[in-house]
């Protein structure tokens, strides 16, 4: 299956791909059982930095069963403040 993702924050430059899309959505193509914790490793991304994610605008775990066409964003954890 082939899902989108698009990286926000600091996230956006703890990836390495050959070309970075100008959408800043990249397709990844994952197996068909893949949840979101799946789709870290293959982005590279370790899940300590990923503090908040959506899928189709909804928030989920990293337990989220993806499905084809899915499009995840993956922020960074947020704080500050006072």
């Amino acid at each position: 299956m082939i899902v989108k993702v698009r990286l926000h924050g600091i996230l956006k430059d703890k990836i390495e791909f050959e070309k970075k899309p100008d959408s800043g959505m990249i397709d990844i193509e994952m197996p068909d059982e893949a949840v979101v914790s799946d789709l870290l490793p293959a982005l590279g991304l370790p899940k300590a930095l990923v503090g908040l994610i959506l899928v189709d605008s909804c928030q989920v775990s990293f337990d989220y069963k993806l499905k084809n066409g899915d499009s995840i964003e993956l922020f960074s954890p947020m704080c500050g403040g006072k």
